[in-house]
């Protein structure tokens, strides 16, 4: 465990926030910190562990690494009206075919940094077959196969990814719930700012440290997930590492579900089970769009990103989109 300084501004003044433990995989009951810095307000854990100590919490049964991962747990009464709703309700004419080939005929080279078990790169194979298609991960994701010779995988310690690609090599770069696992995420985000091309675009998505259920649920906020997420970046401290970074936010959206929330109410009630049962995420469900779906399910950031032009103003380089949508990129 290493005490550090804010990955930002480098202040060592910091706040407490809470102390929790692993709650997610439950590999262990160690008690990790979670501080606000005071300068720039950045919220990360410290001490924080290292890559070598974080190891045991990214076990082969880790559901990022999983080829599939069935959320919800097995219920015969929903099952039931499952059935019925698909006997009383015609089939639509207008559904597409999950086989029918994509019409799209443009031509990007893409990168997944963290693709985890490559789900997201088959998606994009099969939405975007003309896509030059790139995956990494670190080496001790051990789970993920080849899923073909059209897609290139890398395995191996997120700083020599720069090792593998010359630079402006990307038209695109996707970080799914990444930036929040790696150690160093200025580094990175530098590095990877090396490969992304003049006029490409990086998409990043973290979980939102600012949400309403985090004000609400505190250490049981399903998406800490301490200790693998290091850092927990909200609109202005992801804003800042962009900056600093070299890069410029062209917008942000937030997004949730009621997944999350029922996840975190498990949480609260001292309730460890790995499934979600399914009536319950229903009636949450229901509940989150009779309140407001847009305001609370608010438990992640999407950001589109660009390099930020050499003479760029400081306020250019820190708009950011004040719209709590929920949306996607494609």
């Amino acid at each position: 465990m290493n005490i550090i300084s804010c990955a930002i501004c480098g202040s060592t003044n910091s706040k407490k926030l809470l102390t929790s433990h692993d709650k997610y995989i439950r590999v262990d009951n160690t008690k990790f910190t979670l501080v606000r810095c005071s300068v720039c307000e950045l919220v990360y854990l410290n001490p924080q562990p290292t890559m070598e100590e974080l190891v045991k919490y990214y076990p082969s049964h880790y559901p990022s690494y999983l080829p599939e991962y069935k959320v919800l747990e097995e219920n015969r009464l929903l099952a039931f009206l499952k059935g019925i709703k698909k006997l009383i309700t015609p089939p639509s004419s207008s559904a597409s075919s999950p086989n029918e080939t994509s019409s799209d005929t443009s031509r990007l080279r893409v990168l997944d940094f963290g693709c985890g078990s490559g789900r997201f790169l088959l998606s994009m194979r099969l939405a975007h077959p003309l896509w030059e298609l790139h995956g990494f991960d670190i080496s001790t994701n051990k789970e993920i196969k080849s899923i073909g010779h059209d897609v290139s995988i890398i395995l191996d310690a997120p700083d020599t990814i720069g090792s593998y690609f010359e630079h402006e090599s990307f038209d695109r770069i996707y970080l799914n719930n990444v930036l929040e696992h790696v150690n160093d995420p200025v580094a990175t985000l530098r590095m990877l700012t090396t490969l992304l091309r003049l006029d490409g675009e990086m998409v990043i998505e973290v979980p939102n440290i600012d949400s309403i259920k985090f004000k609400i649920f505190r250490s049981n906020f399903f998406p800490l997930e301490i200790p693998r997420h290091l850092y927990h970046f909200s609109p202005l401290t992801l804003s800042k590492l962009c900056r600093k970074c070299g890069l410029s936010i062209i917008e942000v959206h937030k997004i949730g579900s009621a997944k999350g929330t029922v996840r975190s109410l498990y949480y609260a009630l001292g309730i460890h089970k790995d499934k979600i049962d399914p009536l319950l995420l229903l009636v949450i469900d229901k509940m989150s769009k009779l309140l407001g779906e847009k305001w609370i399910n608010d438990d992640s950031m999407i950001a589109r990103v660009k390099k930020a032009a050499p003479n760029q103003s400081d306020a250019q380089k820190d708009v950011l989109s004040t719209h709590r949508d929920e949306g996607t990129f494609s």
